[in-house]
């Protein structure tokens, strides 16, 4: 199924390029990859950019912004929700595709709560 409009919890496909320089270390996330959306559904009504965080397999991954999806009820996609990996993209030229979307209320809530943690919004 294809979108033209996503929102808050939505998971997609998309590019995300690749590292420039592989001789240094890097931890952003490249490829062609599932992340969330994590845009405000009104915000994205006409815009071409989404915000997102990326999910990642690799447990390599794993620190206190990231959300282990095997502890939830999601269908089709697995491995971690990077909270600190948060990026805005442009829907077409990265490619986006949709997935699914994301019903448990409690990731959602943990989703919403992880998100403003890492921005410094609650203590």
């Amino acid at each position: 199924m294809n979108k033209n409009r996503f929102s808050f919890g939505d998971v997609i496909y998309a590019d995300f390029g690749e590292i420039p320089d592989e001789s240094h270390p890097n931890h952003e996330q490249a490829g062609r990859r599932p992340a969330v959306v994590v845009s405000n559904g009104d915000e994205v009504k006409g815009n071409y950019l989404l915000t997102v965080v990326p999910i990642t397999n690799s447990n390599q991954n794993r620190n206190p912004f990231s959300i282990d999806l095997s502890s939830y009820d999601v269908s089709h996609v697995t491995g971690n929700i990077l909270i600190n990996q948060l990026r805005t993209i442009d829907k077409d030229a990265r490619n986006v595709k949709f997935l699914v979307t994301l019903t448990d209320p409690e990731l959602l809530e943990e989703l919403k709560y992880s998100m403003k943690l890492w921005m410094g919004l609650v203590e």
